[in-house]
């Protein structure tokens, strides 16, 4: 009788091909000793993957929508907060109103969350961020420009409403911001200890928050009557 095949055998050899990766690199990561890591032939690898480049393919793409993920739960869970206290509005920031508060307080939680995952995850980063040249690069690429497609239009909605700012080119803050998060990961590759997330987090949003939010006409913005003076 033919032996079933191992239903694990493929999270085994992702999770074999994360460490080499992480360790060697992807260049001098060899399939045996990969296959070899996870317990299975280097035939088991070659049945699930073509190559290694598939596997970093896979590596990538599963953490791309494991950070997806996360923005589609803030995104709901926003959504969920304006149905219970109200959309803001650009009297909101410019009052610093309690519906404000609370908004910027859901995405203190959700940056650290998105944070907290990149930590988590920072063998993987060190992965990415390795690659900067031919079809591995290239891979990168395809799945950054998909976050930041999805990251504008994001920002779509809240410029439309006047609550963030709209002289902007949303394309270029997601831009911007995808930028700020690829430096973070850099750093955590860099670091030994778990840092202050929640400390990270709070400088993310205040910088997001102030640079963004709809600018409130000041005196030097409103008309002057000329005839009353």
């Amino acid at each position: 009788m033919a032996r079933k095949p191992d239903p694990e055998a493929r999270p085994k050899l992702l999770a074999a091909a994360r460490h080499a990766f992480a360790e060697v690199g992807v260049d001098a990561a060899r399939v045996e000793d990969v296959a070899r890591a996870a317990g299975l032939s280097k035939g088991a690898f070659y049945l699930h993957f073509p190559s290694k480049d598939a596997a970093f393919e896979e590596l990538v793409g599963g953490f791309f929508a494991i950070m997806q993920d996360l923005a589609v739960q803030r995104t709901e869970a926003c959504r969920e907060l304006e149905e219970r206290i109200g959309a803001m509005g650009p009297e909101d920031w410019a009052a610093r109103s309690a519906r404000a508060r609370a908004f910027a307080e859901l995405d203190q939680v959700h940056t650290v969350r998105a944070l907290q995952t990149m930590w988590r995850h920072r063998d993987v980063l060190a992965i990415i961020l390795g690659q900067s040249t031919g079809a591995r690069a290239e891979v990168l690429d395809r799945l950054v420009d998909m976050a930041g497609s999805m990251l504008s239009g994001q920002f779509e909605a809240p410029m439309a409403a006047g609550v963030f700012r709209d002289d902007l080119d949303r394309h270029i803050v997601s831009e911007l911001v995808l930028g700020m998060y690829l430096q973070l990961a850099r750093r955590m590759t860099r670091l030994t200890t778990r840092p202050d997330f929640e400390q990270w987090a709070r400088t993310v949003d205040t910088l997001m928050t102030e640079g963004l939010a709809a600018r409130r006409p000041s005196v030097a913005d409103s008309p002057v009557n000329l005839e009353a003076s």
